[in-house]
């Protein structure tokens, strides 16, 4: 019994569960006018609709697109306008402003979410977004992870319930 934990610890510490363990898909663009061409390329997941798989997307790859950005339990942030188009990867018409009432620069939450027509007019779906005032928008979308060192305990606590009950038996 006791060469089979150790086995099994050993897998799990060849297989990477030491460290770390917060799987995070982080998504950044910036531009520089209302015609500006997007700086790098946005990456995001979407539902395609029958078996709820999650595809990649490239925003410059998009041909028509409108991105819709509203507010998160924010009280200092108003939204005025929330959307912008983006065809061939640049911007061809913003209607995104907004005015922090608090004047400090700081990171607040946004809900973000792309609509294109391509293949039909499909929802995309990216997370929240990190915006922090000097222009840039930052997509920040976490997925937590049990901690390596619960699931170790776990099963240390589990092999010794095991092993008490084989000592009865036998």
């Amino acid at each position: 019994m006791f060469k089979m934990v150790t086995r099994i610890l050993g897998v799990i510490a060849l297989t990477g569960w030491m460290g770390a363990a917060n799987a995070t898909l982080i998504f950044d663009f910036s531009w520089d006018s209302y015609n500006g061409e997007i700086i790098g390329e946005i990456y995001g997941l979407s539902d395609n609709g029958v078996d709820q798989a999650a595809t990649g997307i490239v925003l410059t790859s998009i041909d028509a697109m409108q991105v819709n950005i509203d507010v998160i339990n924010d009280p200092f942030w108003v939204v005025r306008f929330n959307d912008f188009d983006v065809a061939g990867g640049k911007i061809t018409f913003a209607d995104f402003w907004s005015q922090f009432d608090d004047g400090v620069n700081d990171e607040y939450k946004r809900n973000f979410s792309i609509y294109t027509e391509e293949p039909n007019f499909d929802n995309y779906i990216v997370g929240n977004i990190a915006y922090i005032a000097n222009g840039e928008v930052a997509f920040d979308n976490r997925v937590t992870v049990p901690e390596p060192s619960s699931v170790i305990l776990m099963l240390l606590g589990l092999a010794g319930l095991s092993f008490a009950r084989y000592r009865k038996q036998y």
